[in-house]
C-alpha cells in the first residue's frame, strides 16, 4: 500500500489544525461500526486531548460508554482523518483525539486511495441491462464518485457519457450506482524500451462523477465511503 494514502499530519500543526477547527465551529463527520455517518460541530478544545462537538436536534443520539470512531475533518482546502474514541450524552459528543491525524487527498469532497489488497472493482452495465466482462479496478473512492482503471482501450468512454455500474467494495453486498465520466485517458508507458513494448497492454484511466438521486441516496454514499475508509484504515494502518 502507498504510504501516501497514510500521510501523517505533525503534532505542532495537528494541534494548530484542530484549534482552528474548534475555534471556528468547524464540520465534524463521525463514522461508527454500527451506526450511520453523524455531521457535527466542533464547539470546544479541551487540554488539546479532546473535542467537544454539538449535535444537532436531529442526529442526536447517546453513548454512555466509549466507541470506536473514524473522524473526518475539514480546514479551508485541506481535508483530514483520525480513529479515535467517542461518547455522547445525547447534547454533545466528547471526542477523544489523542491519536494521529492524517491528510486526505486535497479535493473538493473527501476523496481516499484504494490498496492494491483491497477487494475494490465495478462493472460496467449496458443499456441492454447486460455485463460488459470486465473488471473495472477502483484506484480511490469519495462519496461523490471514483476512479477506475482497466487494462484495455475498448470500451472507449467519452467525458459525460452516462451509464450505471455495479460496485464491488470488500465483502459487502453490491451496488448499482448511476455515473458520468468526468475524464477519461489512455495510461502511457513510462519507458519505451523494446522489452516494455513487447509486453505493454494497452489500459485506460477514468474518472466518474456519482449522479446524485436524492438526499437519501447522498446519505448512503456518505455512510459507506466513511464504512470503507473505516476499514481500510482499521486493516492497512501498521
Amino acid at each position: 500500500m502507498k504510504m501516501e494514502i497514510f500521510k501523517k499530519v505533525h503534532l505542532s500543526e495537528k494541534k494548530r489544525i484542530l484549534r482552528l477547527i474548534a475555534e471556528e465551529g468547524g464540520l465534524v463527520l463521525l463514522k461508527f461500526e454500527k451506526i450511520d455517518v453523524k455531521k457535527l460541530r466542533a464547539k470546544e478544545l479541551i487540554d488539546e486531548k479532546y473535542l467537544e462537538c454539538e449535535i444537532r436536534e436531529d442526529e442526536r443520539f447517546v453513548l454512555p460508554q466509549a466507541e470506536s470512531v473514524v473522524v473526518n475533518l475539514s480546514y479551508e482546502e485541506d481535508r483530514f482523518f483520525m480513529s479515535g474514541m467517542a461518547t455522547s450524552d445525547g447534547n454533545r459528543v466528547i471526542l477523544d483525539i489523542q491519536s494521529e491525524l492524517y491528510y486526505l487527498q486535497r479535493r473538493k469532497s473527501m476523496r481516499m486511495e484504494v490498496p492494491e489488497k483491497y477487494k475494490a472493482k465495478a462493472n460496467i452495465v449496458q443499456s441492454n441491462g447486460k455485463i460488459i466482462p470486465v473488471d473495472f479496478k477502483i484506484l480511490d473512492i469519495s462519496s461523490g464518485g471514483c476512479k477506475m482503471s482497466f487494462p484495455a482501450l475498448e470500451p472507449s468512454l467519452k467525458v459525460n457519457t452516462k451509464f450505471k455500474i455495479i460496485l464491488y467494495l470488500g465483502n459487502r453486498t453490491s451496488i448499482d450506482v448511476d455515473v458520468q465520466v468526468r475524464h477519461s485517458r489512455e495510461i502511457k508507458p513510462k519507458e519505451m524500451s523494446e522489452n516494455y513494448i513487447a509486453s505493454y497492454t494497452p489500459s485506460q484511466v477514468m474518472g466518474v462523477q456519482f449522479l446524485v438521486k436524492d438526499s437519501v441516496f447522498e446519505a448512503k454514499m456518505l455512510n459507506l465511503f466513511m464504512d470503507v475508509q473505516r476499514e481500510i484504515f482499521l486493516k492497512f494502518k501498521k
